[in-house]
């Protein structure tokens, strides 16, 4: 059977060719193949397909034209644009109160489902299809490969009581492949109206909870309601810390017994190898290449505390020198010495503390110019409150990892460049002057005593190409008046 018959049977008729390895379909550059279909107007631009006992995998360039939404916020995983990271950082935020007795009575549920590939009820996933109004011959192409990605979806917004801090943007859940963690107020109507919803995804799907490995976490509930939950769910009550995604799910400041199982790693590793059997420069390769890979993932999410690094460097230092993490006297060279760059005389190691800390820059880009995650929103929305990054002041109760990023803020104002556009950003804590805010150029000025909002925008004071600022009651609000004159927005 040549390629021609391949195409033509998977894109026209539907139908698995049996014997075949591996083809391209170049569905979008039909024109140039010689197949009765050549002129259809297809969706996708590329299909690579996978012919074999396990199915047909499919993965396209381009969305299909599909008129409905095929994933909400909560599903982070697959989806581009969106990493593992919001949903960490997301879950932290939301249970940063749960070691408390009294509070705001909220519950958050994480829940394990069986494996999807054994259990899922296949039929289901074209019904989801037709529901969501794909092609008809695109749902005959996954029928046929009985292969689909898609995610839950927690509808269930009558007789619900959202999490604290989630009605805004109607957070009900969170999730990463087959990770789900629900949030919820603690009352048995919101609960029960969750336990419908995962009792009528299990009909449709046969994805069924395993209560054993699920847990429910409170904050703020009675005794006598926790046990009605419990008893409603089937499940155990759990305690902070958790693991989620990897990561310890904590509650107040991390400690190094969170982190002891990233240590641990990096012991187990050292003790799998054959250590003394290598020579100093295979030591170092193994360092740069394996030890510090271990680590990327906690350190691009958090910041880890002082002690867990020195702990990691501690390991590697010894690895280094002895060729065992048992010995720890007699290092040749000093460690600050050998993270310096080679040019410089050092061995060109990382410095864990300075990595850790650009690693999580990332996420403070995203929440000032991305914008478009749902941590980044949640932020936006619960913590800033319409004030900017740069201009709210030190958290005093916090989140380990929302603290953090606040402290970072002096290290990496000076890497910003504020241009103004269409001035939707803080006419007082942004800083668009020059890369300073207003209140830093003009220290004495009380927001109060300008009529400027302290919540405004550069848009409100600058319309058809001229500043409309207040009168000016003394020489020294003039003389700021005039050098924030002196600033042109370009598209406003």
């Amino acid at each position: 059977m040549d390629a021609n018959d391949l195409l033509y049977d998977f894109c026209v008729e539907a139908k698995e060719s049996s014997g075949v390895g591996r083809i391209w379909l170049l569905l979008a550059e039909a024109e140039r193949l010689d197949t009765p279909f050549k002129h259809s107007h297809l969706w996708a631009s590329i299909v690579y397909a996978t012919f074999g006992p396990s199915g047909l995998y499919l993965q396209h360039r381009k969305p299909f034209n599909c008129q409905l939404p095929l994933y909400r916020r909560a599903q982070s995983a697959f989806v581009p644009g969106r990493k593992i990271g919001d949903n960490v950082l997301l879950a932290h935020e939301l249970v940063h109160n749960y070691h408390r007795n009294s509070g705001k009575q909220d519950c958050a549920m994480k829940i394990d489902l069986r494996k999807a590939y054994d259990f899922i009820h296949w039929d289901c996933v074209e019904e989801i299809m037709i529901g969501l109004r794909f092609p008809d011959l695109f749902i005959k192409w996954v029928m046929v490969c009985i292969r689909s990605p898609w995610s839950l979806s927690v509808n269930c917004d009558r007789d619900f009581d959202y999490h604290s801090g989630c009605k805004a943007l109607k957070i009900k859940h969170i999730c990463f492949a087959d990770d789900l963690f629900i949030f919820c107020k603690g009352n048995m109507r919101s609960i029960r109206k969750i336990a419908n919803v995962l009792k009528h995804f299990y009909e449709v799907t046969r994805l069924k909870m395993i209560n054993h490995k699920s847990s429910i976490y409170f904050y703020g509930v009675e005794d006598r309601k926790k046990n009605e939950i419990v008893n409603e769910l089937s499940f155990s009550e759990g305690t902070l810390p958790v693991k989620y995604l990897g990561v310890p799910l904590i509650n107040k400041r991390m400690s190094k017994d969170d982190c002891h199982g990233l240590i641990e790693k990096f012991t187990r590793r050292i003790n799998h190898w054959t250590a003394r059997h290598l020579t100093y420069v295979s030591r170092l390769q193994l360092i740069n290449a394996v030890l510090f890979s271990i680590h990327v993932y906690w350190c691009s999410l958090i910041i880890l505390p002082i002690s867990v690094i020195r702990g990691a460097e501690k390991i590697c230092n010894h690895f280094l020198w002895k060729g065992s993490v048992d010995f720890k006297y007699g290092n040749l060279v000093a460690w600050k010495t050998i993270c310096m760059r080679k040019d410089e005389g050092g061995l060109g190691i990382k410095d864990l503390i300075l990595w850790n800390k650009v690693a999580v820059i990332r996420h403070i880009w995203d929440l000032l110019a991305v914008k478009d995650s749902l941590w980044s929103l949640w932020i936006i929305k619960n913590k800033l409150k319409m004030l900017s990054f740069w201009g709210i002041t030190k958290p005093f109760v916090a989140s380990w990892s929302w603290r953090n990023l606040v402290k970072l803020r002096d290290m990496i104002k000076g890497c910003f460049n504020y241009k103004l556009g269409e001035g939707n950003i803080s006419f007082w804590y942004d800083p668009w002057l020059d890369g300073e805010t207003v209140t830093e150029v003009f220290p004495e000025i009380n927001p109060v005593d300008t009529d400027i909002h302290h919540n405004a925008k550069v848009s409100t004071y600058f319309s058809r190409g001229s500043w409309r600022l207040p009168m000016a009651m003394d020489e020294y609000l003039e003389r700021a008046w005039n050098c924030i004159a002196a600033v042109i927005p370009q598209n406003i």
